[in-house]
């Protein structure tokens, strides 16, 4: 939901109070959120001796080294590059194609299924094998090359309807 609700609060505030505004309820949001997720104890998960024990052998000076802290940072740089590219990417994408208007419908469009998909992964009731998973993400990540290698041909995009109600350029 923040990725849906965040960005529209934040840009109806900056268009109506100015752009200070805006920044400065992201930022009070996005602490105030922060505060209490780290105030919230009630889904935390009980102390074990056997988490204090494999702490106990991680010697002190390579801890976070070991707890795989650096994996967790490299894959949220990614995720911000994805998202962030995502972005700028829609955009000039209709810009090109001459309906930068549309970029923002695009943008919603990609959101809305975007938050389908999430849905319906999460009420999914299957437990896919490892093989499956792998043969399944292999033939996504084809399809996406192909239809990616295939886009200047194809007449089906969705920009493509929008290209007859643009005015004509002086």
């Amino acid at each position: 939901m923040a990725y849906l609700v965040g960005p529209s609060l934040v840009t109806a505030t900056s268009s109506l109070a100015g752009p200070q505004a805006g920044s400065v309820l992201a930022g009070v949001v996005v602490l105030t959120g922060g505060v209490l997720l780290v105030r919230q104890r009630r889904t935390a998960p009980g102390p074990s001796h056997r988490a204090a024990r494999s702490w106990a052998a991680v010697p002190r000076s390579r801890g976070l080294a070991r707890s795989g802290l650096g994996l967790l940072l490299v894959a949220n740089f990614g995720l911000g590059f994805a998202f962030g590219s995502l972005q700028v990417s829609v955009t000039a994408f209709a810009v090109a194609r001459g309906v930068g208007e549309w970029a923002g419908v695009l943008y919603g469009i990609i959101s809305v299924a975007s938050l389908g998909a999430g849905f319906a992964y999460g009420h999914a009731k299957w437990r896919p094998r490892p093989g499956h998973l792998a043969v399944t993400l292999t033939l996504l990540a084809t399809s996406c090359l192909v239809l990616t290698a295939l886009t200047p041909r194809l007449r089906w995009l969705p920009t493509s309807c929008c290209q007859g109600s643009r005015s004509p350029r002086a």
